[in-house]
Formats: structure tokens, sequence, C-alpha cells
């Protein structure tokens, strides 16, 4: 009898099922077809599935999807002992299930895959594995809701910042932190100081939406950020979550994150920045109640209302990332020119990550990939984020610049400053053009025409850029 019959039992019965355990549809072929198998063969298909219905033989045939497997393997994994872990696998093979690759070797079958892959999709949308979810989830509540002696649940930090107006979230959440806490910045000294304005970083061979975080200068960025008075503290945990689908092991990492970012509201009072909540953006989180973050996030940009996010929320690819405002520090004496130096640094593209690219050559990959790029390659919402936020950042990269300008106007570096804050000035209105022709959204037309401009206008883009940083570097060569 193969497993290929109980695998038309699962796929052609449970076609349909809701996360409910419900069958929503069931084809009248598929009925008859169905009750014919099994009025014919009962003892066969019962027989077939109770060959794997254990959960040790089940820990065996996942084992072995990962190809032909050593018998002390096995039994070391599986936490049996030898005879029964030889009588599993004797049951298994006269089912035909497992075979014999080689002496003391095992491997699964064609009948075993089709077996293990029926049972577990059709368990996957069961409403056994619900149930034992919601269990689980129980179970964990339970465990993070123990009570506690002076146990407080609800806590908001005073003077709660705001989240501040600019694509470049990391820096709109840090300013309205440092606000908060007695700084005088704008989002332009933060994107400036940190260096991050001065960053382009796309994907190779892709255009997609990673490409403004995805980067190895987050070190360089929060030494930075330290420079405008505080001194920052980072935490950074596994992604969250791990697959597409929130675990129970998600949640409880995410449970113990939620736990770090109170304690340090309770203990030190301050605001914490953290990444992924609730979308893969930065965001402040001014307090918790119960089991959720109270939070100023990029919501109120669209409209939508600030309710707390619950602490499972979280959509952190990555890392889960919190930084602390530890305490005010004195500005270094050096502040602007070692900003300058960062930016410059930035600006070249010093920081890319394997797979990206940065500095003047990203316009290059990313025009290409726009431009002549197959389909698959050129996401519209990838194209459309980066390209608000690399607008954004040269239009603060100007505004920077030009503020440094007018403090040291008696000075050399004076000219060079505002000439290459006029470069990204220029940038900046090409870049208009392109997110006018690219608004951003999350879906939309790619049409070749626009595809061209848009690669035109990158390339022109680029002219700006590099003629920015021969300005930044003759600053820097002739800083007073």
């Amino acid at each position: 009898m193969s497993s290929q019959i109980l695998v038309l039992l699962f796929i052609e019965t449970f076609i349909n099922v809701g996360t409910n355990g419900t069958c929503e549809t069931m084809k009248e072929m598929s009925i008859h077809r169905l009750k014919k198998i099994l009025l014919e063969s009962p003892d066969d298909v019962s027989d077939l599935i109770k060959a794997a219905a254990h959960a040790h033989r089940l820990h065996i045939l996942a084992l072995l999807t990962d190809g032909p497997t050593e018998f002390s393997v096995l039994l070391d994994a599986v936490k049996v002992s030898k005879t029964a872990l030889a009588n599993h696998l004797t049951h298994m093979m006269n089912k035909g299930l497992v075979e014999r690759s080689d002496r003391g070797m095992y491997q699964i079958t064609k009948d075993g895959q089709d077996l293990l892959s029926a049972v577990a999709g059709f368990y996957e949308g069961s409403k056994t594995r619900e149930l034992n979810r919601l269990k689980q989830m129980k179970d964990q509540y339970s465990r993070g809701y123990r009570p506690m002696e002076g146990f407080q649940d609800e806590k908001v930090v005073s003077n709660p910042p705001l989240m501040q107006d600019t694509w470049l979230t990391y820096v709109g959440a840090v300013t309205g932190v440092l606000q908060s806490l007695g700084i005088e910045c704008e989002v332009a000294d933060v994107g400036g100081y940190s260096g991050y304005t001065f960053l382009v970083n796309v994907a190779q061979g892709v255009i997609c939406p990673s490409g403004p975080t995805a980067h190895n200068a987050w070190e360089e960025i929060h030494k930075g950020t330290e420079s405008l008075g505080w001194k920052l503290k980072t935490f950074c945990g596994s992604q969250y979550p791990l697959s597409q689908h929130v675990t129970p092991e998600d949640r409880a990492r995410a449970w113990d994150f939620f736990e770090i970012v109170k304690k340090e509201i309770d203990e030190r009072g301050n605001p914490v920045v953290v990444w992924g909540i609730p979308v893969p953006e930065y965001g402040i989180v001014t307090g918790y109640k119960g089991d959720s973050y109270v939070a100023s996030t990029v919501r109120q940009f669209n409209n939508q209302p600030e309710t707390p996010i619950r602490y499972d929320a979280l959509q952190a690819p990555g890392c889960m990332e919190a930084i602390f405002f530890v305490e005010k520090i004195p500005v270094p004496e050096y502040q602007d020119k070692n900003a300058l130096n960062r930016a410059l640094q930035m600006a070249e593209g010093i920081h890319a990550n394997k797979g990206y690219v940065s500095g003047p050559a990203a316009y290059d990959e990313w025009a290409a990939v726009l431009e002549t790029g197959a389909p698959d390659k050129v996401d519209y919402f990838g194209n459309s984020y980066v390209g608000v936020c690399v607008y954004d950042s040269k239009g603060l990269a100007a505004q920077f610049l030009e503020k440094l300008a007018k403090k040291y106007v008696r000075s050399v570096q004076a000219d060079f400053l505002t000439k290459a804050a006029q470069e990204y000035s220029e940038a900046e209105v090409l870049l208009k053009e392109f997110v006018t022709l690219f608004p951003f959204a999350h879906t939309g037309e790619m049409l070749f025409e626009d595809r061209k401009r848009g690669a035109e206008i990158l390339q022109a883009v680029k002219t700006y850029e590099v003629s920015a940083i021969t300005q930044l570097k003759m600053a820097l060569q002739n800083w007073e």
C-alpha cells in the first residue's frame, strides 16, 4: 500500500482547511474516490498510518530528511535504547518508509517523504495545532505574569519624547529622545553628526528595502550620535520572528527583550529607541502598559493612532535592537571636524556589507538594476522606499553642511562646506523627480520609460555626490 494514497487523503480531503480546523469545500469526485480507497483497504491504510504514528518515528523520519544518517547519530538524537531504535527502524522499513543505504546507514524513502509531508502539512493547518499553540501561549503568559512583590504593570517616562518626521527613522527616533533629554538638536544635526545622512547603500543585483539599514556603519553611527552629548548602550538579540510565523520560542525571546526594555525604563527612567516597532523601522519606547510597549512611532505620520504595541508584535529583521541613553557626557573638542571626517567615510562607501554596494557606486548598481533588471529583481516597494530615504538624506546633508558653513563663516573651510551643501541640494532636486516617478507605496507600476528615466536621474545624482565628496575632502584638508 503506497503512502501516496495517504497523501491523496490529506490533499484532497483537507484541501481547504482553515485555522479553525473545518473543511470549507470538497469536490464531489474526491469524496467518492476517498470513500472507495478506505472501504477497499481500511486495514492497509490503518497499518500505514500506524507505521509513523509514534513521536519517535516521526522524529526519525524528520532527521532522515537531511540525507543518509548513521544509526549512532539517530540514537544520540532520538534518546531511546538501541533495541527500541532498531525496532522503530525495522517497522518503518517493513512499510517502505525507510531503507538502508549502507551498513549502519538509513535513509527515508519517497513514500516516507510523502507521508511526512502529508502529516506535517495537515497538522500545520489543523485545529489541534491551533489549540496546542494557544496552550503554549497560555503557559508562557502564566510564566511571564508570575506575581512579584512590588510589580508595576504600567509606567511612562517623564517628558515623553515624540518621533521626529524623517524617513531615516533612526535619526527621527534619536532626535526625539535627545530633545526630551535636554539636547538642542534637529534631525539635520543628528543625521549629520552621526553620518547617517551621507550614507547611500543598496542591495547588489536586486532592488529591495533593506539598503538603508543593511550596512556595517552602525558602530560609527552610534559613535557619532554620542558626540551630541549622551552615552549610548545597545542591546541586540537575534532577529524576530525567526521565521514567517511567530513561534512559542519567538514569543519567549520577545518577552525577555520586553523585560530588558522595561528594566531600563524602571531603573534609569529614560526612553529607549527600539528597532522593529511595530514595523521594520526605529521607534521610541516611552513606557509600558501590561504586556505592551507605549511608544511614539512612524504611525503618527500615517494618521494612525499610537496604541500600545504588544511585546510579540515586533517586526525586527536582523536583530531585536534596543538603544539605551545611559548618561550625559561632554561634547568632544573636535566634534565638527570628526563629523565631517565621518560624513566623508559614509559618502565614499567604506561600510558596505557583503551583497550590498555603498557610496557613488551604489547609484551605478541601483540604476543598472532599475533599467535592465528582470521584473523579479525590481520590487516597486523597495525602489520607492529607498528612493524616499535617499531623497530625504540628501536634503538633511545639505542642511547640516549649511549650518556648519555658517558656524565657521570666517574660516577657509566655510567655502568648501557651502559648495558641498549646494551639490547635495542639487541632488535633492533631482531625487524629488525620482520620488514623483515612484511615489512611496507597497505596490505600483514599473513602466519601462519610468525605469529608464529613473536610471538617468540616479546617474545624474551620482555626479553631484562625487562633486560633494571632493568638496568635503577640501574642507577637511583646509580645516582651521
